[in-house]
């Protein structure tokens, strides 16, 4: 399955259990804020109707499969395959692998709204509830890799609440505000223009710099 059905198969998926209290987090929500890339996985959060996504799921072909060292979460959810297409539904939150740091999904249901988030390869959108910009900015703050510094750079070029971001890291995860070292020497490496934009697509000059200034402003402000 290439990358343009892969999508077409999670967007199918997603309009069938969109009105069951999901939130979308990951690449497919960061596409409801910037222009959308591919995503391998599809990332939902839930707390109830965990027997009906199943069955929808299931009827969908999907099969539930184990997760592995690849898998990057923790805690409890449900990874569910059809060919290289993956839907993994997180239970009661979000637990990091790499940093074991947990987001509550009272956390992040207050931190979202109905938007409408769209494909790379086609016409497809669908409207479903959203984490908000900046909750997955710190949600992929804390994770750190190098995808997620490659999304909250993006992010960073579209109008975000600075304050939440930057009390919501001190206050509930600080331990991981020493990722902002890393961030920084990533995206300040001469390299990582051409990184962005094997994922993204061509990003101008201009906004490849405004986005750089206003993250690291970000940045600077956290202690």
């Amino acid at each position: 399955m290439d990358l343009e059905q892969r999508e077409k198969t999670i967007f199918e998926t997603l309009k069938q259990i969109a009105d069951l209290d999901i939130i979308l987090v990951g690449g497919y929500a960061i596409n409801a804020y910037v222009l959308p890339r591919f995503s391998v996985d599809c990332d939902v959060v839930i707390s109830q109707n965990i027997k009906e996504i199943k069955s929808i799921l299931i009827r969908n072909s999907f099969i539930q499969t184990e997760a592995d060292k690849r898998t990057p979460y923790l805690g409890r959810f449900m990874r569910f395959e059809k060919n290289k297409a993956a839907v993994d539904v997180l239970i009661n939150g979000v637990t990091d692998r790499s940093t074991d740091m947990s987001f509550p999904y009272d956390l992040i249901r207050q931190n979202s709204e109905i938007r409408e988030t769209v494909a790379r390869a086609s016409a497809e959108k669908i409207s479903l509830r959203i984490a908000n910009p900046e909750m997955l900015f710190v949600m992929k703050f804390v994770s750190c890799r190098r995808q997620d510094i490659r999304d909250i750079f993006i992010l960073a070029n579209t109008e975000l609440n600075e304050e939440f971001i930057i009390k919501t890291l001190e206050t509930l995860f600080a331990s991981a505000v020493s990722n902002k070292e890393k961030i920084k020497q990533i995206i300040t490496n001469q390299s990582f223009r051409d990184a962005l934009q094997g994922v993204y697509g061509f990003v101008p000059e201009n906004t490849f710099e405004a986005a750089k200034k206003k993250l690291l402003k970000i940045l600077n402000k956290l202690q």
